[in-house]
């Protein structure tokens, strides 16, 4: 079932819905309502005041072509064109006249005459046209606004457009004014190359990556991000890498500190509860790389409870490590406190890190398919919908 409505301002506003299924005549339906809103004055200008839209250019030329073809049969004068039309010539004179609109066979039979004529000299202001047509002619009164050259049209094609654009982006790599360019598609390669996936298929993975720019998820958080300059993603690359670097320096060292604490004494990692698997072993893999291991209950019950030796130990040891509980206690807890305030970011800082060089080229991209509309006025569908939604 499909549904197509007609609304016409007149001396009482209203609105008609005419609802049909498929082939039942909702195009013989419309241009009968068409030609009574363009016939029910004697200004053979009103159809300029007038206006049709429907979802194709097929339904919007046929519309056209039936208007057309009623107007000139009304005011012909060959026998066969007026049998031909008197069925819905008959009808529009009648509901006319049941509206209350003083007019007669031969008064709207002129009318017809004229109104075809004015037309055909005046086509462009014969408005029977697509949504999209329709939405364009009013979004070229704000190209401004909105940012569209003059002449824009609308585009639908978006591999075109991504091929082209990724091929501009090429073109840049390995020029010393583009180097940023160069470094980012090396590692995109190369992250692709990790995946297993060929080095000749590099620009269709580039141009499938783009697609995102032309996708209408999370569209506001695109737009800020391709504000960003080439140079602005350097910037931002290096305060991750200076934070992570920081978090993990300072982490490290007070591990370290814990270590150096107890082997100053002459003490081993077996010397505490269960060895590598337990306390000093764990603030050992910290302090060679593993920053942010996470603690578990062996090491949450020695901080806790200051426990850091088994009751079999030799009397020695345990004389040793009650002279440094404390500094093991106080180093022990700053590790945790020191992962617990930088973790969140971190890990965020180093899924930002692992992608900083794609977002960076896609920032290039956007910049790209700009440069594209530029250059052929082809806005595409995309981005002139959310243009468009501005307006509002």
């Amino acid at each position: 079932m499909t549904q197509s409505t007609l609304i016409s301002q007149t001396r009482t506003p209203r609105f008609k819905i005419y609802s049909s299924s498929a082939g039942s005549g909702k195009t013989y339906t419309l241009a009968k309502e068409y030609l009574k809103l363009a016939l029910k004055t004697s200004s053979q200008w009103y159809f300029t005041h007038i206006l049709a839209v429907t979802f194709t250019n097929k339904a919007a030329e046929e519309m056209k072509e039936r208007i057309l073809k009623y107007l000139r049969q009304f005011s012909a004068e060959d026998p066969k064109d007026l049998e031909d039309s008197s069925g819905i010539f008959r009808q529009i004179l009648e509901e006319l006249q049941s509206e209350g609109i003083v007019i007669d066979e031969k008064e709207l039979r002129a009318r017809a005459s004229r109104t075809f004529k004015h037309i055909i000299h005046e086509y462009a202001n014969f408005s029977v046209s697509t949504i999209d047509s329709f939405v364009q002619r009013i979004v070229s009164a704000f190209t401004e606004e909105l940012g569209f050259p003059f002449n824009f049209e609308v585009s639908l094609d978006s591999e075109v457009l991504m091929e082209a654009a990724v091929q501009k982006m090429m073109e840049k790599a390995n020029s010393e004014t583009f180097e940023h360019i160069t470094e980012a598609i090396k590692s995109y390669a190369l992250e692709k190359a990790n995946e297993g996936k060929s080095w000749n298929n590099l620009p269709q993975e580039l141009a499938g990556f783009g697609k995102n720019l032309l996708s209408d998820q999370n569209q506001e958080a695109i737009e800020k991000l391709t504000e960003l300059t080439a140079e602005d993603f350097l910037v931002i690359e290096r305060q991750l890498k200076q934070f992570c670097s920081y978090a993990e320096e300072k982490i490290q060292l007070t591990a370290k500190l814990f270590i150096e604490t107890f082997e100053s004494e002459d003490l081993l990692v077996e010397d505490f509860p269960y060895g590598q698997s337990g306390v000093a072993g764990h603030f050992l893999k910290i302090a060679n790389g593993d920053f942010f291991k996470e603690a578990g209950t062996r090491v949450t019950k020695a901080l806790e409870t200051g426990e850091w030796y088994s009751k079999t130990k030799p009397a020695p040891v345990k004389a040793k490590i009650d002279g440094i509980s404390e500094m093991l206690g106080i180093y022990g807890q700053m590790i945790l406190d020191l992962q617990n305030e930088h973790k969140p970011k971190y890990f965020l800082y180093k899924e930002l890190l692992k992608n900083i060089k794609k977002l960076s080229l896609l920032s290039q991209l956007k910049a790209e398919i700009r440069s594209i509309q530029d250059e052929t006025g082809a806005i595409h569908i995309s981005e002139f919908n959310r243009k468009f939604l501005k307006l509002y």
